[in-house]
Formats: C-alpha cells, sequence, structure tokens
C-alpha cells in the first residue's frame, strides 16, 4: 500500500469510530434535548471490544509510520468503544420530568414495601453518592445524614427484627387460642362424661365408677391447668404485641418519613450515576464532533471517507440496532443536516473571510448598516412568522388541556409530558378499578375460575371502550377526504390527520388486548385444579399486563406522530435559517459589491489576483467540424448528432458531477474520433441558422464554468468537478453548485469545450459586455467581474444586477431566453414557511 492509500485508510478508520455516535443521533448538538417520548434507540451491536482495541492501536502505530501525530487524538473514540458499550456512551442525560417521575415510582415503591429500610444501609447509600448537584437535584450529605439521625432517634428500635418479632408473637397468640380452644372443648367432654357417670351410678350402687369418675376428675384438672397455663402466656404475648403496636404507633409518622427518604436516597443515587454517565456521554460527544469537524475541513461530503461512514450507518441503522426503524433513519438523516451545517459554515468562513480581510473596518461597518436597513422587510416578515407559529401552538395547547383526560395537568409543564402522564394516569384508573372488581368478588366466586374470567371479561368490555372517542369525545376526527378539504378546512384535515391515526391504534389494540384476555382467562381451569396459584392474583397480573400493553401502543402511536412533528419542525427552521442566511448575505453582496469597483471588491471565483494563461474562445455559425486540433477524442452529449461519427455510447468520468450530469441527460455520452474513420470523412455538424456553437480552447491549468444546458462536447483531456460556493460572488451569480471544467496542469496538451449558445457576446477578452448573470454561458473561474446595480429598496427587492469582466478576461455571454432572476423578492415566500 502507497503513502497515500496508507493515510486515507487512516481517515476512513477514524471516520469509522463514530458511526455508533451517527447511529443513536448522540453526536448532534441537541439530542441531549429530546424528550423522545417512547422514541429511542434501545440496543446498538457495534464491533467487539477487542476488535475495536485492534482498531485504535493498529491506527496509533499508523499514525506514527506516517509522523501523522496531530491525528491521533482523533482515534480516542474507538478507545471508549473499548471501555463502554455504545449504549452507555450514547445514553442521554434525563430530563427534570423523567427525575420527577423516578422519584415518584420510588416513593411507590417504598410505601407498598412490607420492610422498613435498615439504617446503616442507608447512611452507606448516602456516602455512595458521588455528585449531589446534578441539574435534576441539589441537595448537602451532611443534611441528610442528620435528617436520618433524627429519623432513627424518632423511630426509636423499631427495626426490621421488631417488626419479625410483632409478626412472630401475632402467630403464636393465633397457635395458642387455637390450642385453648381445644382444651375447652375437651373440658365440655370431660363434664359430660361425669354427668353421664352420675346418672349410671345410681343404678350400681356407686361401686362400679367410682374409680372411673376419679380419674376423670383428674384428668379435668389437668387440662384445665394446662389452659390456664396457656392463657396465661397468651395474656403475656398479647401484652408484648400491644407494647409494640403501641410504640409503632407513635412513631408511625417518623416511620413513613423514613420510608420517603429511603425513597430520594435511591432517586439521588439514581441521579448521581446518570450524572456520571452523562459526563463520559459528553466526552464521547466532544471526541466525535472533533472528529466531524476535522472531517469536514479536510474531506468533503462526497469522498469515500464519508460515504464509508454513511454507508456503515446506514446499515448499522437497519440490521444491527434496535427501535422504531423510522426513527433510526431520521436519525441518519438529521446527521446529514449536522454535516451540512457545518460545512456551510467551513465555506462561509473560508471563502469570504480572505475578501473581507482586505476592507477597511469603515467601509465593513456601512455596509453592515445598509444591509440592515435594507433587511427591514425580511426582519418583519421574520418576525410575523414566528409570532404566527407562536399563535398556533398556543392554540394546540388550548385545544388539548381542553380535554377531560388532561384536567389534572400542569399547562407549565412540557406538552408531551402532560400528554405522557394524562394516559398513564387514565390507565392506573382503570387498573385501580378492575382490582376493586376483583376484591369485591366473594369468597366462592373468587375460587371459581368461570366466575373469575366472567367477572374479567365483562369489566374490559364495559370499562374499556370498543372507540377512542367513547374514552373522549374530543378525540372524534372532524372528517376530510378528498383534494378540496385540504385547501378550504385546512386545520380540520390536519386535525384528523392526527386523530385518525390514534383511533386506528386504539381500535386495534384494544381488539388485539380482548383476545388476548380470553385466551388467559381459558387456563383459569387448569391453574385452579393444579392448584398452582390464587386464581384472583394471576386475574390481577393479566389486567395489569393488559393495560400496560395498551398504554404502551397509545404511546407509541403519538411518538409516531410526534417523530413526523419533530422532523418537519427540524428542517422547516433548517430550510429557514439556510434562507435568512443566503438572504441577509445576498443583500450584503448587492452592497458590498455595489459600490464602487476597485482591486480589492470584484467577484471572482479564484482567490488569484491575476487570470493565468487563457485559452482562446470562437464561435462557428455553419458548420462545426470535429478537427484533430481539437483532441484525438472528443465525447459530445447524445443529444447532438454528428456525421461520419456512428453513435458509440460511454460513460466518461461517471463518477464526477453525477447528479447534474444524471439530471440533465449527460451522464452518457457519445464518442467520437477526429480522425476520418468513416468514407475517408472527417465528423462535422451543421448547424441551423438560430445556433451557434462556442468552441473555448482551454491551457493546462485552466478552469471553466459551464452548465450542463448547454453543453454540446469535451475534448479527452477535459475534467470534471463540482464545486459548492457560499461566497459572496455565489449569491450575485443567482447559485451555489456549479460544473467546472478543467485541464490539469501537467497535461501535455489543450483541452476543447464545445458549448451551445442562440447568440455569443465576449468571445473577444477585450470587448466584454456588461449583462445580467443570468446570460452568462461560460467564464473562467480566475475571471473578475464588476457588478452595476441601483441600490434602493425597489430595485434591491424587484431588479437584478449586471455584471462585466474587467479587462481582457474572459467571460462569454449568450441570449438567454429565460427571464431574469428578480432580486431578493425571490426569498419572499420562503418566509411564510411554517416552523
Amino acid at each position: 500500500m502507497t503513502r497515500r492509500g496508507a493515510s486515507y485508510t487512516l481517515w476512513v478508520a477514524i471516520a469509522l469510530g463514530i458511526a455508533p455516535a451517527v447511529v443513536t443521533g448522540h453526536i448532534s448538538p441537541f439530542s441531549m434535548f429530546d424528550e423522545r417520548f417512547g422514541l429511542e434507540v434501545e440496543s446498538l451491536m457495534f464491533l467487539p471490544p477487542e476488535l475495536c482495541l485492534f482498531v485504535f492501536v493498529v491506527g496509533i502505530a499508523a499514525c506514527v509510520v506516517l509522523r501523522r501525530f496531530v491525528l491521533m487524538p482523533l482515534l480516542l473514540p474507538w478507545l471508549a468503544l473499548v471501555f463502554f458499550p455504545p449504549e452507555k456512551l450514547t445514553e442521554p442525560f434525563p430530563s427534570a420530568w423523567d427525575a420527577q417521575e423516578r422519584l415518584y415510582e420510588n416513593e411507590k415503591l417504598a410505601r407498598e414495601s412490607a420492610e422498613l429500610p435498615d439504617l446503616d444501609s442507608l447512611r452507606s447509600r448516602i456516602g455512595d453518592i458521588d455528585h449531589t448537584d446534578t441539574g435534576l437535584f441539589r441537595f448537602e450529605r451532611a443534611e441528610l445524614l442528620s435528617e436520618l439521625d433524627q429519623l432513627s432517634e424518632r423511630s426509636g428500635a423499631w427495626d426490621t427484627n421488631v417488626s419479625q418479632r410483632a409478626a412472630k408473637i401475632a402467630v403464636q397468640i393465633t397457635a395458642l387460642r387455637l390450642k385453648i380452644a381445644q382444651a375447652n372443648s375437651h373440658l365440655s367432654m370431660i363434664d359430660k362424661s361425669l354427668r353421664d357417670l352420675a346418672i349410671v351410678s345410681r343404678f350400681s350402687l356407686g361401686l362400679a365408677n367410682k374409680v372411673l369418675g376419679e380419674k376423670l376428675r383428674q384428668g379435668r384438672n389437668k387440662v384445665i391447668r394446662h389452659r390456664n397455663a396457656l392463657e396465661t402466656t397468651r395474656r403475656a404475648l398479647r401484652v408484648e404485641l400491644t407494647s409494640i403496636q403501641t410504640a409503632r404507633s407513635d412513631t408511625e409518622q417518623a416511620l413513613t418519613q423514613l420510608r420517603d427518604l429511603d425513597a430520594r436516597i435511591s432517586t439521588y443515587l439514581w441521579a448521581s450515576d446518570a450524572y456520571r454517565a452523562w459526563q463520559i456521554s459528553m466526552t464521547y460527544k466532544l471526541l466525535c464532533l472533533a472528529v466531524l469537524v476535522a472531517l469536514l475541513w479536510v474531506f468533503p461530503m462526497g469522498s469515500t471517507v464519508y460515504l464509508s461512514l454513511l454507508g456503515v450507518s446506514l446499515f448499522a441503522a437497519v440490521f444491527y440496532s434496535e427501535g422504531a426503524l423510522g426513527y433510526r433513519l431520521w436519525l441518519i438523516v438529521q446527521f446529514l443536516m449536522l454535516c451540512f451545517a457545518l460545512r456551510i459554515a467551513r465555506l462561509l468562513v473560508r471563502e469570504n473571510f480572505p475578501l473581507l480581510r482586505r476592507q477597511s473596518g469603515s467601509f465593513l461597518l456601512q455596509t453592515c448598516r445598509k444591509t440592515l436597513v435594507f433587511y427591514l422587510p425580511f426582519l418583519t416578515l421574520l418576525a410575523l412568522g414566528l409570532a404566527a407559529s407562536w399563535q398556533v401552538d398556543r392554540w394546540v395547547d388550548n385545544q388539548l388541556y381542553s380535554l377531560k383526560f388532561m384536567a389534572d395537568s400542569d399547562p407549565k409543564a412540557n406538552r408531551r409530558q402532560n400528554i405522557d402522564r394524562a394516559i398513564s394516569a387514565y390507565f392506573d384508573d382503570q387498573e385501580e378499578a378492575a382490582f376493586r372488581m376483583l376484591d369485591d368478588l366473594d369468597a366462592r366466586a373468587k375460587s371459581s375460575p368461570k366466575a373469575v374470567a366472567a367477572a374479567m371479561m365483562s369489566f374490559y368490555e364495559q370499562e374499556v371502550p370498543k372507540i377512542l372517542p367513547d374514552v373522549e369525545p374530543e378525540m372524534a376526527p372532524p372528517g376530510c377526504s378528498g383534494f378540496l378539504p385540504w385547501v378550504f378546512q385546512t386545520a380540520s384535515c390536519a386535525e384528523t390527520s392526527v386523530k385518525e391515526p390514534l383511533n386506528e391504534a386504539y381500535a386495534e389494540k384494544r381488539e388485539a388486548q380482548r383476545q388476548s384476555l380470553d385466551r388467559a382467562t381459558q387456563g383459569y381451569a387448569e391453574l385452579a385444579t393444579s392448584g398452582a396459584g390464587n386464581l384472583v392474583d394471576v386475574a390481577r397480573e393479566d389486567l395489569s399486563a393488559t393495560f400496560h400493553d395498551m398504554e404502551t401502543a397509545i404511546k407509541k402511536q403519538l411518538s409516531v406522530i410526534y417523530a413526523v412533528v419533530d422532523i418537519y419542525s427540524w428542517v422547516s427552521w433548517f430550510v429557514l435559517i439556510l434562507v435568512v442566511i443566503k438572504s441577509l448575505m445576498y443583500i450584503f453582496a448587492r452592497v458590498f459589491f455595489g459600490a464602487k469597483v476597485d482591486g480589492e471588491r470584484v467577484i471572482q471565483f479564484e482567490p488569484q489576483s491575476e487570470p493565468g494563461q487563457s485559452g482562446g474562445v470562437r464561435e462557428v455559425s455553419d458548420r462545426l467540424d470535429l478537427t484533430q486540433d481539437m483532441g484525438e477524442l472528443i465525447y459530445v452529449s447524445k443529444r447532438y448528432d454528428f456525421a461520419n461519427a456512428p453513435p458509440d455510447e460511454v460513460t466518461p468520468q461517471a463518477q464526477k458531477a453525477f447528479f447534474s450530469r444524471f439530471l440533465r441527460g449527460a451522464w452518457h455520452m457519445n464518442r467520437v474520433w477526429t480522425g476520418a474513420r468513416v468514407g475517408g470523412a472527417a465528423p462535422y455538424r451543421r448547424l441551423p441558422a438560430d445556433e451557434r456553437i462556442v468552441v473555448w480552447t482551454l491551457k493546462p491549468g485552466d478552469a471553466v464554468i459551464f452548465s450542463w444546458r448547454q453543453f454540446v462536447g469535451m475534448s479527452e483531456r477535459i475534467g470534471l468537478r463540482t464545486r459548492y460556493s457560499w461566497q459572496l460572488a455565489s449569491l450575485i451569480f443567482g447559485r451555489m453548485f456549479y460544473v467546472v471544467a478543467f485541464v490539469p496542469s501537467d497535461a501535455v496538451g489543450d483541452g476543447t469545450l464545445l458549448l451551445s449558445a442562440r447568440g455569443s457576446d465576449g468571445t473577444d477578452g477585450e470587448e466584454s459586455p456588461s449583462n445580467s448573470p443570468d446570460q452568462l454561458l461560460a467564464w473562467q473561474t480566475t475571471t473578475r467581474f464588476g457588478m452595476h446595480a441601483n441600490l434602493s429598496f425597489r430595485n434591491v427587492y424587484r431588479s437584478g444586477v449586471q455584471i462585466r469582466a474587467l479587462n481582457k478576461d474572459l467571460a462569454v455571454m449568450h441570449s438567454n431566453v429565460q427571464r431574469q432572476r428578480s432580486g431578493a423578492a425571490r426569498f419572499l415566500t420562503c418566509f411564510f414557511l411554517p416552523v
């Protein structure tokens, strides 16, 4: 492998190290603010740690061999993947709402627990809290320990052992009661036997039964003594249990507070662990962003490095990660938007800073002042658009909080959090009602599988409506079908597009859960026969699972709707920001280049002060002959036929300017040999009266900008590339993507470019006309232009500009039938984009 190939491979390895961050969306600076709402990448299968370590070590070795020591820090994401799985590295920091939900769940578990927390365990857990100020909670460790000491004093000696002693005493008392009852039963039997013996003794003169009676009386005395002993023990245990219960009653409040403290400590530990994980996650994010910025600085987005990263990320998102597929693909799109934004920022600085640096401070200040004055209409439209979006958002909130199930929501909280909490509260109420129904069953019904199953199915049919509007009438979609309602009833159709999927998801999940519950109840008879479990407990679990599944299904459907809203919001904000930047730069360019032209303020694509060697430009109006001085081989657009040149389709430089060539039908071309190969005649084309062909001869090192719309052909020495530009000159020309034809500086001969035109001006560099940029047919990348325009509100917004090549610089104009672009007014419609 060559040194260049090894360096390129190293860059590919550096790029692939951030693939997990791309797949999970963690590389985005805004991922930490994402509410998720059921949308997340649950897990990601990446390379084993051993392989990540191998890539890191090999990469470090390559940096040493290639003496590219500055690239070593860019391999750190691979080292992070050695010690942590991708889920740990990309774990988002929980929101304050998540923290409150976690605290609520911990308090609920602490109250339901049958055991009290151990004081020593609480002290140990307080010591395990590493971060006391996480942004979610803030507390002092000393205050927690002091509160624990106070509660331990108030709760006295009540601990788990005492609780177990109380339970043991209660069991003993119950057993003693049974024994005392048995002793009393024996006494009753002995007394009955003595009475019967007394009756019999009257007929036997008392001789035969005297001994038996004495033995019965002795046994009765023993039973009485045993019963009295048991009663004495029971009373002693009862006194002890009463004292324990009294002590427990006196410390009940302290015990409740102790349980709450246990819940808070558990939540603080969770927040501390989350904060530590967030620190690791943010370190990894900064490393990945640094790698991304470095890649964007060195390589264009169409390079092999970026295509490799994008391909691996897409493959991992589809096949090696778990979660909603649409959401995972959206994260990839979000990554592309981030790359595009960073690339634009780099181009804005790199391409405009050298020009602006050469200007005086007073001139730049005056230009900025005029630009802001001209930009006031756009600022007004921007403010009105944002105000309208805010009003729509308020209208949505008003409609939402008028619903019955949102009655207890906090309007100050996030809308999605309120919806999530309202849905959870609704199904919690349903679950509690179902449990009460099971508890209200009589003892006989609780042991009957048919009775339990019938009660469950009856409750489900009655309490879980078949359609969502029966739960909340406002959830009924207003109705919208066809195209015209979207024009005249846009709000109603938008409401329908949101509510219909929710209704369908609810109805489908409701029926699916009903069938699942019915299948579960069919197994109750077998459970009752085998005695494997309590039927009521099993029914509780089945109902709880049913309501949980329905709650999850509705939330997932809402997450899909919110994902669509998020995608639209991201894209619309992205487009709006680009429009604001582009329109502001356009007006700035009009003011900047509209000033008096001098050597420091000219429109030029390449930064040379003077153009290099220029080739020749000539116009052909009658017959175009493809001669050998143009080159031995010419690639011709398939729209043009040449005599003595049979079609020979090829695809030269297929990877260059692919999209623009494909859209303009210039990807495939015909190959034409300029030598006389058919009947001894050279290829030629006769031109109609209204057509002209411009023949541009490029010298080695020369580069010309042209459009595929006017492309006729090019010689084999011509190379192609695409240029994406955000410099001020690009905005004057009205576009940002340019196709460049060039001849390498080390080429052994000239290159030829053939372009079609109705009529051309400027083939003579000394007589270049002033005309609209839309009339430009082709020009050198080093050509310098001066701009002519009137600076007034009306002309800035309603009129375009004219440009003229300076001195002997080459720029060919042609008679373009396309209407000249208007001024800044072309951006007006983009400011009405709702966000």
